[in-house]
């Protein structure tokens, strides 16, 4: 028998649960704050092709101690408010044994160009097999929803900035109430190509 210790759990949380994002429950599926034992689903939706084409990084790739060692401290102590992004998982069914399908998130951008911040909101459903059935719209109402009635985040306009080639989320945008008000070009970075997008903001 082995005198070496058990693996950590990952690192604790240094924000309670409820701090760290909300729980939305909608009629199919429910949105939490992301966890550690999520990092395995992140990690084999970053690494597949299908998932990151929708966001031109195909070529991205990512391993799960880059995750826990990288990505995880900021996810840990995340809160809706800002700093930086907050990382939310999608689950299905609402029931015992719902499994991640996706990911959704926000973060609040300070002193944007025509306005004192801008909460910029990001989705992906990330199991093909469930694409085109509206979870993505589901999860994204329920989210703006949540958005809408915050108490700090409210004052913000809720802006989403898909490629110029994802019509299927233009669609998705414009049947939650967005309304396309520009464009622009990314330039790029370690994540992705770069690329032209269509700037939507919430009609609210």
């Amino acid at each position: 028998m082995s005198d070496q210790a058990a693996p950590s759990p990952g690192p604790a949380n240094s924000n309670p649960s409820g701090e760290r994002g909300p729980v939305l429950t909608g009629q199919r599926l429910r949105i939490r704050p992301i966890e550690w034992d999520d990092l395995g689903h992140v990690c084999r939706w970053w690494n597949d092709a299908r998932v990151m084409r929708e966001v031109r990084a195909e070529r991205f790739s990512v391993t799960l101690e880059q995750l826990q060692s990288e990505y995880w401290p900021a996810w840990r102590d995340q809160k809706p408010e800002g700093p930086g992004r907050c990382q939310c998982i999608i689950e299905f069914p609402i029931r015992a044994g719902a499994q991640p399908i996706g990911e959704i998130g926000w973060s609040l951008e300070q002193g944007t160009e025509d306005s004192g911040g801008e909460v910029h909101v990001h989705i992906k459903v990330c199991e093909p097999s469930l694409w085109g059935q509206g979870y993505g719209r589901e999860a994204l109402r329920l989210l703006v929803s949540y958005l809408s009635d915050h108490p700090t985040l409210s004052a913000y306009p809720i802006i989403g900035e898909p490629g110029d080639w994802n019509a299927r989320c233009h669609r998705m945008l414009e049947q939650c109430g967005f309304v396309k008000v520009g464009a622009g070009r990314f330039t790029g970075n370690a994540w992705c190509e770069p690329c032209a997008f269509i700037r939507y903001r919430h009609g609210r």
